[in-house]
């Protein structure tokens, strides 16, 4: 599903698997779904990759969040992004906890 925004020059994609589109929770960013995952890949840098990760985890509905990374990721990497989750920070250190509790991760 797209939604053309034209009078603003946006093109917001809420299907993830096409990377010709803005996803949806980067609405103000001139940036493509493709992009986005180089970013997220680290291939922009280490900086814009935790930058973009935060914004994913704070943005992104939870269960798209998934099609860009795993609850053992956001574990592992934690320190690295919790600086950049803004609000979201509480919601996924709770998360963490119950996962961690549940034995879901480690």
């Amino acid at each position: 599903m797209l939604v053309n925004l034209t009078a603003m020059g946006l093109e917001l994609g809420f299907d993830l698997s096409r990377d010709d589109v803005r996803p949806y929770f980067l609405w103000s960013e001139e940036l493509s779904l493709g992009e986005l995952r180089a970013i997220l890949a680290g291939e922009q840098g280490e900086y814009l990759r935790w930058v973009y990760s935060g914004r994913v985890l704070r943005e992104a509905r939870m269960q798209d969040v998934w099609a860009f990374f795993t609850p053992g990721w956001v574990s592992e990497n934690w320190e690295r992004l919790a600086p950049y989750l803004g609000r979201k920070r509480e919601f996924w250190l709770h998360c963490l906890t119950v996962w961690k509790r549940h034995g879901r991760i480690a």
